[in-house]
């Protein structure tokens, strides 16, 4: 293992499983295949922590060390919720910043400007002192205490968009290595670079170009169909990481467009070894599927333009962006919102209306899908594609119409 300040290189010929779970050596080849992992960890035990805190009763002065008010805490609790990594009372050149957010290249000052009035000389200290830093590099983002108990959502977005600005993720986005990191096999050994992470993710909303007859393909069995233990999956948590992105291609072949969250159920139902896809599992995975989308050996695309999980994509890069079938063993969950769009463009001449027409919309998928119930989490996720045909899909819907079922 070298010893490098920036980038460090680990080599090693033996795999998790061949080591005891108290084996330090262990521990270190799990902390090179799941960058992230710890500090996610420590975000979760700082959150619990000021979870209570925060509900105990609260004075003037009386909030947690090293906080200097509970506004502080509170705006902290709004940025570890979204799995952001957050220091407090930040010292730098003799002096202090409320809040740092922590990025793998970058990090954003957060102040927090509370309404009690201090007077003009510190407004033009605390003014001076934040200029001093921004010559030194550092970018800010200010909340103010009357805007954020207003609305929270919006004051703490105004934090999350500086933060995607200077690209800081929260962590539980850390998927892949980037840049000069790699995971490499060589005659049985492991090179493994933790320079840094960051999240590979897509970027070509289903709305932005409409859809094309070459774009649709049909078939008239469902996905999901040929997976179970005895596929004999090898364990991602221990096996080679070539291993893993092997039967990925195999699966995403199979059954693709897939969406992530369904990838990664597929993987489990073939692992004899696997009962659910917990942290670890799915933080393997998708660092295998980081690999495949550097490589080019698969496509992602961000479908519902927002960044949510359901909205994550993949396919190989050979297969059209749209394939519609029946429901098969998937949940309606699982359906990819370009299949749902597609749907309803053949369904529907317009988008609907009003609510009663939503609710007409969405009884006619689970219909055509063969679904009985409306869930609330079914109800949103339609909801989502429904935004998006409104916004991007009149225009499609009345393509397809026109080409018929030349389209299948």
């Amino acid at each position: 293992m070298s010893r490098a300040r920036d980038q460090v290189w680990l080599f090693h010929s033996v795999r998790q499983h061949d080591l005891s779970p108290e084996d330090l050596r262990r521990k270190l080849v799990n902390f090179f295949e799941s960058p992230g992992h710890e500090a996610l960890d420590r975000v979760s035990e700082v959150l619990d922590r000021l979870e209570r805190e925060a509900r105990r009763a609260r004075r003037i002065g009386n909030q947690p060390e090293p906080y200097e008010s509970w506004f502080e805490v509170d705006v902290t609790l709004e940025l570890l919720r979204r799995k952001y990594a957050v220091r407090p009372q930040v010292e730098t050149a003799g002096k202090r910043i409320d809040l740092v957010v922590d990025g793998v290249d970058a990090r954003l000052a957060v102040e927090c400007y509370g309404d009690e009035w201090h007077g003009a000389e510190q407004y033009e200290h605390d003014t001076a002192r934040q200029r001093q830093l921004e010559r030194a590099g550092w970018t800010f983002a200010v909340v103010r205490e009357s805007d954020f108990y207003a609305n929270r959502e919006a004051a703490t977005r105004t934090i999350t968009d500086a933060c995607q600005a200077l690209g800081i993720h929260s962590l539980d986005h850390i998927e892949e290595p980037r840049g000069q990191s790699s995971v490499q096999e060589r005659g049985g050994q492991t090179a493994a670079s933790v320079a840094g992470a960051e999240s590979i993710i897509g970027s070509s909303p289903t709305g932005e170009d409409e859809i094309t007859e070459a774009d649709v393909s049909t078939a008239e069995y469902g996905p999901f169909s040929g997976y179970s233990e005895t596929s004999g999956f090898p364990d991602p948590r221990e096996t080679s990481p070539v291993n893993v992105r092997a039967v990925l291609r195999q699966v995403i072949g199979a059954d693709g467009p897939l969406t992530r969250s369904s990838v990664h159920r597929l993987y489990v139902e073939g692992c004899p070894g696997l009962r659910r896809a917990g942290k670890v599992v799915r933080q393997a995975l998708n660092r295998a599927l980081g690999a495949m989308l550097s490589a080019g050996e698969i496509v992602q695309e961000d479908e519902l333009g927002d960044g949510s999980a359901e909205g994550q994509v993949v396919r190989l890069p050979d297969v059209g962006r749209v394939r519609v079938r029946p429901a098969g063993k998937r949940d309606l969950l699982e359906i990819p919102p370009s299949e749902l769009l597609t749907v309803l463009g053949r369904l529907f001449p317009a988008s609907p209306g009003t609510q009663e027409e939503d609710e007409a919309l969405f009884r006619s998928l689970l219909d055509h899908y063969v679904f009985s119930r409306l869930t609330r989490a079914r109800r949103d996720y339609l909801s989502k594609v429904l935004c998006l045909w409104r916004s991007t899909g009149v225009e499609f819907g009345a393509s397809d119409r026109t080409r018929g079922d030349e389209a299948v």
